[in-house]
């Protein structure tokens, strides 16, 4: 687990990379981790997003993700990403069959935009961009700053859980 941390701080230190943490003894047959000598370099991991039920509609799918992540200066090391990919890629066949044969299986990955490399080899892959996801991060015990509205529009205030 400390070198886990160590990855963790890496990787995180200088963009806001999307990190999993490897959960529970139970989830471990999932993570894949790669190291160089007595420092852990990559880590891969695969989680079911989405597992739908057979009664579903046809067009709702299921959703397995990978997470890849390595330290900086090993994130452009293809044979690094490849060994970790494998596994993954591996386990996701296992899992598909496990989940209902009545919706197709996504293959998917989360990055930031900000981790183009990462991104970069998921896209040699023959990824192909899905949507995007966005967040708000606020202080919710700063006032909210005053906006000037266009004609027309009204907004209220309304009191969020902190």
């Amino acid at each position: 687990m400390p070198l886990l941390g160590s990855l963790y701080q890496a990787v995180t230190e200088r963009d806001h990379a999307v990190f999993w943490w490897v959960g529970e003894p139970s989830n471990w047959n999932n993570v894949y981790c790669a190291f160089d000598k007595d420092q852990m370099i990559g880590k891969g991991q695969i989680e079911v997003v989405s597992a739908i039920q057979p009664d579903q509609p046809a067009d709702h799918k299921h959703a397995l993700y990978i997470n890849i992540k390595t330290i900086p200066e090993r994130e452009n090391d293809i044979s690094l990403l490849e060994a970790l990919y494998q596994p993954l890629l591996t386990r996701a066949v296992e899992w598909k069959k496990t989940l209902s044969a009545a919706h197709e299986t996504m293959l998917c990955i989360g990055n930031h935009s900000t981790e183009t490399a990462n991104t970069s080899f998921f896209l040699q892959k023959g990824y192909d961009y899905l949507n995007s996801l966005f967040h708000m991060e606020r202080d919710l015990q700063q006032p909210v700053p005053e906006f000037a509205l266009s004609e027309g529009l009204q907004w209220q205030y309304w009191k969020m859980a902190a």
